[in-house]
């Protein structure tokens, strides 16, 4: 189960079948072992004096059980330490050392849950949708939909794919957005060349002048 010591001999608590401490305890009423929730519905009888499992031999053990929660552990994977409760209910689904699986379908990597948002970012079993036509595939499949994908188009300048309907606009040296396409400074002491996305901060940085005053500069 979980990664902790305990602080101390605290054998006398464990359940007798996983050897583990759990929150909720049964206790056998002829012989008085215990056994957790969780492996009690496992057992054929009582490991100890095999009497049947049934509610009238097993009953909970709430007086062990709250002393359960104030024993003090520590993670064995990293600095936390604290009442047992807390490491089951509060720091199992924090500590970033823990080994985390990708939640991501058919994917089986696990790392540790401080680095999994890194992994499943970028995960090849990543559920996408393609941006253009909506169809949903994996993320490393993406690439290769797009290429046969009827409602985009490769850009021949900035080599990004962009709408089909929608390419000749973005390909346009006037108006178009896309990257690739470099417009001079309309200053002629001004060397700079930029794309249209770089150009209004540009005029705005170095000549204090928005774009909609350069636009009207160029219509007069």
């Amino acid at each position: 189960m979980a990664h902790y010591e305990t602080l101390g001999d605290c054998s006398d608590y464990e359940c007798l079948v996983c050897s583990e401490l759990r929150l909720v305890v049964m206790t056998c009423l002829k012989c008085s072992i215990l056994l957790c929730s969780e492996c009690l519905p496992s057992v054929s009888c009582c490991p100890q004096c095999k009497a049947a499992p049934t509610s009238d031999v097993f009953a909970s053990n709430n007086f062990v059980s709250k002393h359960i929660k104030t024993i003090k552990v520590e993670c064995s994977l990293c600095s936390w330490s604290g009442d047992f409760s807390d490491f089951t209910q509060v720091h199992t689904v924090n500590c970033t050392e823990v080994l985390i699986k990708c939640k991501h379908k058919d994917c089986t990597y696990k790392c540790k849950r401080s680095e999994i948002s890194n992994h499943q970012d970028s995960c090849q079993h990543y559920i996408v949708r393609c941006k253009f036509c909506d169809t949903k595939l994996q993320f490393n499949e993406l690439q290769e939909h797009q290429q046969s994908c009827e409602e985009c188009q490769l850009c021949a300048l900035c080599q990004e794919f962009q709408l089909r309907s929608t390419i000749k606009l973005h390909e346009n040296p006037n108006i178009g957005w896309c990257t690739a396409i470099k417009l001079a400074c309309i200053y002629s002491d001004c060397n700079y060349e930029g794309s249209h996305q770089t150009l209004a901060s540009h005029y705005q940085s170095e000549h204090n002048v928005g774009l909609d005053e350069i636009v009207r500069t160029v219509l007069i």
